[in-house]
């Protein structure tokens, strides 16, 4: 994990409103669609709780 990922991390965890945080794999971040699915996904995960 890159400096500026880890300070991201911590960064989040000192929030008090986070409830949870994932470490993704490396990914291709200009695949069309990449982050829109992704995000969605995580409202389907939200949801669910």
């Amino acid at each position: 994990m890159s400096r500026i990922m880890a300070s991201g991390l911590e960064e989040l965890m000192r929030q008090p409103t986070v409830v949870d945080a994932e470490v993704l794999e490396d990914r291709n971040w200009l695949e069309p669609g990449l982050l829109d699915a992704l995000l969605s996904q995580a409202a389907d995960d939200t949801a669910a709780r």
